[in-house]
């Protein structure tokens, strides 16, 4: 990509490290990552928290996942500061951390407690519309619940700073009510295409998200 000239004009697709460096040679700033937005803590159903390799390894005695002075069992992790840094995993125990490749002790991670999901679904949303629900896990034949897509859907699209083409993923827990829980936010740029969402739709959700964030370049050209 470094022979290219990139300029407000030109749209770029592909991967998470594909758009970061061509938005970087732009000058244009990578929106930093928002994957349990605050808007949306209420259907996260489930405890989200902030901590670091070093803190964990402090919690976990090394005997196979119990914790010691706190009550930490399994936790699953996902990098907090540097986008798709790594794929999100469950830690059972301490070694765990190391076999994934996170040693230093400072690297900062988001944690959640660990659910099970029986399906997950994909939302894709360009400008506040709804333009796809697929399927990418679990059983195809379980539901999420609309009314709580519907609620996501508007209270992320009304809050501030709001991308312009975004997707929720939300799930089913195997729960006693089934309930249907925000599995995750996705910022539009670098996001990928599950089948079920049309060649059109993906193209209306990316390009919405792509001039968005190229906008102020656009104004000063």
């Amino acid at each position: 990509m470094t022979h290219l000239q990139l300029t407000s004009a030109t749209f770029v697709h592909g991967g998470v490290a594909a758009i970061s460096r061509a938005l970087a040679r732009m000058g244009v700033p990578l929106p930093p990552p928002d994957d349990y937005p605050h808007c949306l803590r209420c259907q996260l159903h489930r405890r989200i928290w902030t901590s670091s390799v070093g803190e964990l390894l402090r919690h976990f005695d090394g005997s196979g996942g119990t914790s010691s002075g706190g009550g930490l069992g399994a936790v699953f992790v996902k990098p907090l500061d540097r986008r798709k840094r790594f794929t999100g995993f469950v830690v059972a125990q301490p070694d765990d951390l190391a076999s994934h490749g996170l040693t230093r002790r400072a690297e900062r991670l988001l944690c959640a407690s660990v659910v099970r999901w029986l399906t997950e679904w994909r939302v894709y949303v360009a400008e506040g519309e709804v333009l796809a629900c697929c399927n990418y896990a679990g059983d195809p034949a379980l539901r999420v619940e609309p009314t709580v897509v519907q609620e996501g859907v508007a209270a992320r699209s009304a809050a501030p700073g709001c991308p312009a083409g975004y997707a929720l993923d939300y799930g089913v827990l195997d729960d006693a009510g089934r309930t249907t829980a925000l599995v995750e936010f996705n910022d539009g740029f670098g996001l990928g295409a599950y089948p079920g969402v049309s060649a059109a739709q993906y193209t209306r959700l990316v390009m919405s998200r792509w001039q968005q964030l190229l906008a102020p370049l656009a104004s000063h050209s």
